[in-house]
């Protein structure tokens, strides 16, 4: 299961299956999708999103550089290579979880 934490609203939002859309109703929209086989979060600010994994070690996200928006967030960067292929203009950002 992922999970995410809104620091706008303050709540917890948990992913326990694939394609398991969860998302917080204040104006931020922070979400998640992905149960235990992706993480993909995300909302208007993502420094108002706190990331809480499972694997508390690494998360890579995947950041369009035109924008600066994160795309995808993957728990290893095997994943997040084979994903970032497929799109132009996109960097993956190591994360360590604390």
């Amino acid at each position: 299961m992922n999970a995410v934490r809104c620091r706008q609203c303050r709540e917890i939002l948990v992913s326990k299956h694939v394609h398991d859309f969860v998302r917080c109703g204040c104006a931020n929209q922070t979400f998640i999708d992905g149960g235990d086989d992706y993480i993909r979060c995300g909302g208007v600010n993502m420094s108002l999103v706190k990331v809480l994994v499972e694997r508390p070690d690494r998360a890579f996200l995947l950041r369009d550089t035109n924008t600066y928006g994160i795309l995808d967030v993957f728990r290893n960067r095997d994943d997040a290579e084979e994903y970032a292929a497929s799109f132009d203009d996109v960097e993956i950002l190591e994360y360590v979880l604390r």
